[in-house]
């Protein structure tokens, strides 16, 4: 028996083009108790490959539609790419980050921007936040040496 999963992508309008993206196969052969259902590290590589095509398309498309001055239209000028590292529930995503040059049509505080930096100033999902702020509340009532209830 063979298992594949396949991620459809379509954009909001009718202009985007839709991707099939084969994320995840399994062959499995009799059954036993080993091979019941997937196994955890087969879980964790399927919703790798699922949080991986979700996130590149969201970062196209982000990048992609702020690829332009909103004052004069005219496209930004490319000065390069650094990675920035976003903790996530299911783990730490590294994004490719674009750095563009302001447009010479309006005075800016900065020559250069990062858009997908500045969309994602907290580096840190809410999910992931809401789950950790129990462990530092209780690492503070450690480091206060007060009694946990």
């Amino acid at each position: 028996m063979k298992l594949t999963v396949h991620v459809t992508l379509s954009g909001d309008d009718d202009d985007t083009k839709t991707v099939v993206r084969e994320v995840f196969a399994l062959t499995r052969e009799a059954l036993t108790p080993d091979t019941l259902g997937l196994g955890l590290a087969e879980a964790k590589n399927l919703l790798a490959a699922v949080q991986d095509t979700l996130v590149t398309a969201q970062v196209s498309a982000t990048v992609a539609a702020q690829d332009t001055c909103p004052d004069c239209a005219a496209p930004y000028r490319h000065k390069d790419k650094h990675t920035i590292v976003v903790r996530s529930l299911f783990g730490t995503l590294r994004l490719d980050s674009p750095r563009w040059w302001h447009c010479p049509c309006q005075v800016h505080p900065t020559r250069t921007f990062s858009p997908l930096a500045a969309l994602l100033p907290e580096r840190t999902t809410p999910e992931l936040s809401y789950l950790q702020a129990p462990l530092r509340w209780a690492g503070l009532l450690r480091c206060l040496r007060l009694p946990v209830e």
